[in-house]
């Protein structure tokens, strides 16, 4: 019987210590840090598939889900822990992906990493490929994917990744990846005037908002009813992209992200095992980008 109950007692330790284990590494995968898989190329050579890396939550502040039900939406309802600092040009950021159906969807499962171009209240241009902000004095992005562009012909870029850049189905803006702009990224609270040529642009992001698509009747924007020329933006947005340029799908086909949809920073990488080759890449480790 002694025996036994030290047996009962044993397995009630261990059971708590696993359950204790495991909650302490919930709440610092949900406060703290959480691990990714990079499955593809677009951010070679930063990130190369395999690479597991570690994203820092309370540089820009943890998501905290105010409603779990809202992610069935596509509009989730969250806020956000007091950060260290604001999302900069440049930063690696991980993200939901925002895309679905012409519209800006929030995609639990399906995340990505890319480099932040253009922050909230940038006016963006991209020119021969290069991203340019006027009054930004950094370079911006991974500069050698940027040669790489502008050095592609045409008909060398993969298919449908020219002439498919954001809103190219309107023909008064014949933007490709490789010419677009003045792009402006919406910042909470500015507001814009709308006209037919720029709607097509902010149509996502307003619908994303208000849960209403605005359209044009006889040359008037119609929203909720009622005649709009000016609209005032409710959220901060981001435009990111991939290092390996060329065949990276991103913001320039998609459009903005969302700052509730941002997770956090990277800037390390933990480990990488290649699936194919069955080992680990020992220069991965804890690699700092």
């Amino acid at each position: 019987m002694i025996k036994q109950k030290k047996i009962i007692k044993s397995i009630l330790g261990y059971t708590i210590a696993f359950l204790a284990i495991t909650v302490a590494a919930s709440l610092l995968r949900f406060w703290v840090f959480d691990i990714f898989l990079i499955p593809s190329k677009s951010m070679e050579p930063t990130l190369i598939p395999g690479d597991r890396i570690l994203v820092l939550k309370p540089n820009i502040g943890a998501r905290i889900y105010n409603d779990f039900s809202s992610i069935r939406t596509g509009k989730p309802d969250v806020r956000r822990t007091k950060g260290l600092r604001h999302i900069q040009h440049n930063d690696i950021i991980v993200f939901n992906y925002p895309g679905y159906d012409d519209r800006i969807f929030f995609n639990f499962n399906n995340v990505y990493a890319k480099r932040c171009i253009a922050v909230p209240g940038d006016t963006l241009y991209v020119e021969d490929g290069y991203f340019r902000i006027p009054e930004v004095n950094v370079e911006l992005g991974y500069l050698p994917g940027q040669n790489q562009l502008l050095n592609t012909p045409d008909e060398l870029m993969p298919e449908g990744m020219l002439y498919d850049s954001i809103r190219s189905q309107n023909s008064v803006f014949n933007w490709t990846v490789k010419n677009l702009g003045p792009l402006y990224i919406p910042k909470k609270y500015s507001t814009i005037q709308l006209t037919s040529y720029n709607l097509p642009i902010y149509s996502p992001a307003i619908e994303y908002e208000t849960g209403l698509k605005p359209y044009i009747v006889e040359g008037n924007i119609i929203h909720d009813g009622k005649c709009i020329n000016r609209y005032t933006f409710l959220t901060n947005y981001y435009f990111a992209c991939g290092d390996n340029i060329v065949s990276s799908f991103d913001s320039r086909y998609w459009g903005f992200i969302p700052e509730e949809f941002i997770m956090g920073v990277t800037n390390v990488v933990l480990l990488n095992f290649d699936k194919n080759k069955r080992g680990f890449k020992f220069s991965r480790i804890f690699k700092v980008m």
